[in-house]
């Protein structure tokens, strides 16, 4: 009956180990992700600004002839 009851207990040591394990892979992967994300935004954010200035500059440029 020990036997049974000490396997049980380390079963159960196991399940937190790896379900504390599973926790911190999934918070720093989700981290990752929204630094990713953000990488993203941060990019198609300047292509937009680089567009509005050479939309700009050929405003600019049509305008003297």
């Amino acid at each position: 009956m020990q036997g049974i009851i000490s396997f049980i207990g380390t079963i159960f040591q196991i399940a937190i180990f790896l379900a504390v394990a599973v926790a911190v892979i999934a918070f720093f992967g989700y981290n990752k992700l929204r630094a990713l994300a953000e990488g993203v935004k941060e990019s198609f954010s300047n292509i937009g600004v680089t567009m509005k200035k050479q939309v700009s500059l050929i405003n600019q440029l049509s305008a003297r002839f």
